[in-house]
């Protein structure tokens, strides 16, 4: 079954904390991204940005993470889509800092935050198609060494996937 932009909202608009977004990303979003960090968003987050903008939702939604060594982990939604300002801020802090160096190679753009901002939401930023959510648990030592030897781990194949199948923590 393919999950659609609909069917992912369809949970959230039950919940009695969803407020429907103010704020929707348009063209000018996308080129200051690009601008900015060098990355574009998957075509399943520009289109619930355009669409659905950044709404807010309550609290209690759960995802499971696979990291590259086959552990799952369990995590909280925090935010799902951040500001575009605070987008870019995050790819310069992470992927271009000073005060931390080499601690996150990837392009890849920091889309929300899981565990109370401990993690980070991720989505490709070089390839349009790839729809996946991938997290990062943030670190400050370089990639691959001290508190950063855990990679990234895959939390869903696609943004309507992930969202369609966030849950209580009981029943992941």
């Amino acid at each position: 079954m393919e999950i659609t932009l609909n069917m992912a909202l369809s949970r959230f608009k039950k919940d009695p904390d969803y407020a429907p977004a103010t704020l929707f990303w348009n063209k000018a979003h996308f080129e200051k991204l690009l601008e900015k960090t060098g990355c574009r968003l998957p075509t399943q987050y520009k289109e619930l940005l355009e669409t659905a903008g950044e709404f807010e939702h309550g609290f209690g939604y759960y995802f499971l993470a696979t990291w590259p060594d086959g552990a799952q982990t369990k995590h909280e939604l925090q935010v799902p889509f951040q500001p575009l300002q605070s987008v870019i801020d995050n790819f310069e802090i992470f992927r271009k800092g000073r005060e931390f160096p080499d601690r996150f190679p990837h392009d890849m753009v920091f889309i929300g935050t899981a565990d109370a901002g401990h993690t980070n939401l991720l989505a490709n930023g070089t390839d349009p198609t790839d729809n996946a959510v991938y997290l990062w648990e943030t670190a400050s030592d370089p990639w691959g060494t001290g508190n950063n030897t855990q990679g990234l781990a895959r939390c869903a194949d696609t943004l309507f996937g992930f969202l369609y199948n966030l849950d209580d923590w009981d029943n992941l």
